[in-house]
């Protein structure tokens, strides 16, 4: 049942609305070519980014990445190793950014802050189905504006369903209202052995040793767990 609400960079700068926002950043080409599936879509690598790739059920960034007056527009983001690829079209036919060019990279704020507070908002279900007794375990979070969900597994008996979202409407308004300011969104990066220690046995097996581990919390009274997400604060 589901309710509407691992990547390393280390090329990446990451970014996290809990902390600060980085709307516009400088970065230098490391190779551009054309996409082998669509010879009208671009694709570039810079030495560092601002923009989040999909991934964790957060979709893409998009927004701009200009030089003088040359103008890319970044419409999607793939992993390729640690490098982030910018995919997308320059606003005008034959423009091109060389290798080593210099150029200025800016978010769509507008939908970062959406996908930011999607996010959180999957996180806070979570930790109010949690507080409220229910011991289903959170398999999948939806952050896509088009039907943001979180995805349980197991039942609830139908007889249950509507208290459960009264329940849980309420327990979330709660949370948000007696949460104190400098308690909202906690995330720190942590050696893989740290993390380790402080989830125990709840840390996915698809994290391995070796690694930094972000772990996310919304509150103090949350469970930490591994997320390289965007988050408001």
């Amino acid at each position: 049942f589901f309710f509407s609400s691992r990547r390393r960079h280390t090329r990446c700068r990451e970014v996290s609305w809990a902390r600060r926002c980085v709307q516009e950043t400088a970065s230098t080409l490391l190779r551009a070519s054309v996409s082998p599936v669509d010879a009208k879509e671009i694709w570039l690598t810079f030495d560092g980014t601002i923009f989040h790739p999909q991934g964790g059920g957060q979709p893409s960034d998009e927004g701009t990445i200009v030089k003088d007056d040359i103008v890319f527009i970044v419409t999607a983001l793939a992993i390729e190793g640690d490098l982030i690829i910018h995919k997308g079209h320059f606003e005008k036919e034959g423009a091109n950014f060389k290798e080593g060019d210099k150029v200025a990279m800016k978010i769509n704020e507008e939908k970062r802050r959406l996908h930011a507070r999607l996010h959180s908002a999957g996180h806070l279900l979570d930790l109010a189905f949690r507080q409220l007794g229910y011991t289903n375990v959170g398999t999948k979070g939806y952050h896509f504006p088009d039907s943001p969900n979180v995805e349980f597994a197991g039942k609830i008996p139908a007889e249950e369903r509507e208290k459960c979202k009264v329940d849980l409407e309420k327990k979330i308004n709660e949370l948000i209202k007696n949460t104190p300011e400098t308690d909202k969104v906690i995330a720190n990066l942590y050696t893989y052995e740290e993390a380790a220690k402080i989830m125990g046995k709840s840390i996915p097996s698809y994290l391995k040793p070796g690694i930094n581990v972000r772990l996310v919390q919304v509150s103090s009274s949350d469970q930490p767990g591994p997320c390289g997400g965007t988050h408001v604060k």
